[in-house]
């Protein structure tokens, strides 16, 4: 869209080129912006030996400007090949974006987003390169029609005048006055302000020109009303000129008197040395909001606010801030209801200008207004009839009549925008404020969508989606992080949260349960500890989801002496008991699962616990079955067990090889039970837990039976396995 550049091309320069004429010529048609001359010159300079990389650099540029992106992108992969300047990677990026080459825009976008990180545009391209798909993805908030206005000239802006049934435009259509004078910076005519009729809602196809002195034979152009429709502010061309030759966009204002336009005033925020235009005002008439490429901005062109009083007169020039202006160029703006719409080619989009809207106000950032208005081409000059759904929009996309066309729109989607989030990380126990803490933000899968720091006065903001669930952690050296989840509201404004974070104490207990067979974590085991010698208990928690427990240790010093009774346990494992004692000799985390044997033993219903805790066999003397010293070693491991699990019950089975009679075995095996259980029993609570019962030769392991005719070949180790004491759990 050529026209927006009439206000925005900000091409600095101060090259030293040979004196060939065509290349002076040049040189002096680009500094005045009259790109369409400067290329027809620097063309004829090609291939001389007065090309430089400056002209082949301003050269693109005019292409860039009349359309030609692929001769740009050639031009400038060329310049890149040579020295890969930031400013050279973005205007390719825009060249080829322009011809909708979007994967390549986007890798030369990277490119000047790595090279370049603290410019606005690149900040917004790193927070979300896959921007494109999603936009492409989301469901249309516009649907766009054809108008009879259009003509092969530019034609965009509509401006509908309160009180009247009438709207303005802005057309470079041919008018019959002499000369038809062109602009150089596209060989077209000058822009000029039409009125049209509107009907139902509708303009017609036959815009009236605005004669003198409105329109002078330079540029006219963006424009916007008063409420009671008696008060006009619009741009135009500074007619005298600068003391360099250059024009400048100046905004001014006139009033509606007698049927006529009279009274041209010029505002006091104009100036010589920079451009002001593309008007707008507040629904009460109170703020002015506008375009200027002045000093002291963003960099391109951005969009500022001045107060205005009601007898007109005007307050300070402020900035919109960085919610709304890039490095870029922002322009065109337009207020319907909340809303703020307005074209910016510095934020992501599909490639030249695009429309983008914020709520007014601006603490939020622009979004994208999405496919259907927005393409790879020029989309802007955004504009409704007041209050309502229904409006025009600009676009030099692909099936218009030529140059720029004017477009009716209707918004069928309402846009929901991220709602403001504020957070402060204080000290837990002081109250004081920390600043650099770090702040995750993750998604409802757990993905991190932000990272953050607090500032100076330990404060964080970002904005987070309505009708959405968030985890936010907060973290910091030291201190013991903070979380929390906020789900928020469908139709929230803003949400504050205070995080509190604990400075991590000189001596802290932590554990790491897991599972002996398999490694994994426990949760949610539990965690007692008692002082060992009065058996109070100091600690009774549980461990969180990933397997850990931690514990400060108040008013402790190296020297102390800790001395724990540690009881663990789950269901489905079984219960252990340790002793820990230690010395404190240094400051830190005492980790006790790198000191003790923590992991704990799952457990079934119907196993056989001596298998589960790798119990030795139990031997007796031949034919006997009083409790030898090493058997008894092994039963104290049961013993140990049961008291650490008081609910478990045990059947204790004994069982013989084939060898000696049936009778013999079983009165054998049921003695062996008995004896094992006995000395069980006076060594656990409730003794009732275990009984014994013997098997005698029923239920040998293997084909070793040896009863009646059957003569057994089987080894010793063999009818050894068939010798055995299992402790079978009956209940837990």
């Amino acid at each position: 869209m050529k026209y927006t550049f009439i206000l925005l091309i900000l091409f600095q320069t101060s090259l030293a080129f040979a004196q060939s004429g065509q290349l002076v010529r040049g040189d002096f048609y680009f500094e005045k912006q009259g790109y369409y001359q400067a290329l027809n010159c620097y063309e004829r300079v090609k291939g001389s030996e007065f090309e430089s990389a400056e002209m082949q650099q301003k050269l693109a540029f005019c292409y860039n400007f009349c359309g030609e992106f692929s001769k740009a992108e050639a031009i400038y992969k060329k310049l890149i090949a040579k020295k890969a300047e930031p400013q050279l990677l973005y205007q390719l990026a825009y060249s080829l974006a322009r011809q909708n080459k979007n994967d390549e825009a986007n890798a030369y976008f990277q490119q000047f987003a790595t090279a370049n990180p603290t410019d606005l545009r690149a900040q917004l391209f790193l927070k979300d390169p896959g921007y494109l798909a999603k936009l492409i993805a989301q469901e249309p908030h516009f649907k766009i029609a054809k108008t009879e206005l259009n003509t092969d000239h530019a034609d965009f802006g509509v401006y509908p005048i309160p009180g009247k049934n009438e709207a303005m435009i802005v057309s470079s259509r041919r008018f019959s006055y002499w000369g038809n004078p062109k602009w150089a910076g596209d060989n077209e005519q000058f822009l000029d302000l039409y009125t049209i009729q509107l009907i139902k809602d509708q303009p017609d196809n036959s815009p009236k020109y605005l004669q003198k002195p409105l329109n002078s034979g330079m540029h006219e152009g963006p424009a916007c009303f008063s409420a009671d429709g008696k008060v006009m502010y619009f741009t135009a061309d500074d007619k005298k000129g600068n003391a360099n030759g250059m024009v400048n966009l100046k905004i001014y204002r006139a009033f509606w008197t007698n049927g006529i336009w009279t009274d041209q005033q010029e505002l006091p925020i104009n100036s010589n040395t920079f451009s002001t235009g593309h008007p707008v005002l507040s629904a009460d008439g109170k703020t002015l909001y506008f375009v200027s490429d002045r000093p002291g901005g963003f960099g391109g062109s951005d969009i500022y606010s001045v107060a205005v009083d009601a007898k007109g007169k005007l307050g300070a020039v402020k900035n919109l801030g960085a919610n709304i202006n890039t490095e870029g160029n922002e322009m065109f703006p337009w207020i319907n209801g909340d809303l703020f719409f307005f074209a910016s080619n510095g934020r992501p989009g599909f490639g030249g200008l695009d429309i983008f809207v914020a709520p007014v106000g601006f603490e939020i950032a622009a979004v994208n207004a999405g496919t259907v208005i927005n393409t790879q081409a020029d989309d802007f000059a955004v504009s409704f009839y007041d209050n309502s759904n229904s409006g025009f929009i600009a676009s030099n996309r692909v099936g218009g009549l030529g140059g720029d066309d004017i477009y009716s729109i209707e918004m069928i989607k309402s846009f929901v925008f991220p709602i403001s989030f504020k957070g402060t990380a204080l000290d837990g126990q002081s109250g004081a404020i920390m600043a650099g803490a770090t702040i995750e933000i993750k998604d409802e899968t757990g993905l991190v969508i932000a990272t953050l720091t607090t500032d100076a006065k330990g404060q964080f903001n970002t904005t987070l989606d309505p009708g959405k669930s968030y985890r936010i952690e907060v973290s910091k050296d030291g201190f013991n992080g903070s979380s929390k989840n906020i789900a928020i509201a469908e139709k929230a404004k803003s949400v504050q949260e205070v995080f509190k974070l604990d400075k991590i104490p000189a001596f802290m207990l932590e554990l790491l349960l897991t599972n002996v067979q398999t490694k994994g974590v426990i949760p949610g085991a539990q965690i007692l500890i008692k002082d060992l010698t009065t058996k109070a208990v100091l600690f009774n928690n549980t461990t969180d989801q990933a397997g850990t427990w931690q514990q400060a240790l108040e008013n402790m010093k190296v020297g102390n002496q800790l001395a724990y009774e540690i009881t663990l346990s789950c269901d489905g494992y079984l219960t252990k008991t340790l002793t820990y004692q230690e010395v404190i000799n240094k400051e830190g985390v005492i980790a006790l699962h790198e000191k003790l044997n923590v992991a704990l033993t799952p457990v079934n219903i119907g196993g056989d616990l001596a298998k589960t805790l790798g119990i030795n066999p139990i031997y007796f003397d031949l034919g006997k079955f009083n409790i030898r010293k090493d058997a008894a070693t092994e039963l104290d491991k049961i013993v140990k067990v049961m008291n650490e699990n008081p609910t478990m019950v045990i059947e204790l089975g004994s069982h013989t090889d084939c060898r000696s009679s049936i009778q013999f075995n079983e009165t054998l095996s049921a003695n062996r039970a008995k004896a094992s259980a006995e000395y069980i029993k006076q060594r656990i609570s409730k003794p009732e837990r275990i009984y014994g019962k013997g098997y005698g030769e029923s239920r040998l392991l293997n084909d070793c039976g040896c009863e009646g005719t059957v003569k057994s070949t089987c080894t010793e180790a063999e009818h050894q396995l068939n010798r055995r004491t299992e402790f079978i759990i009956i209940k837990m």
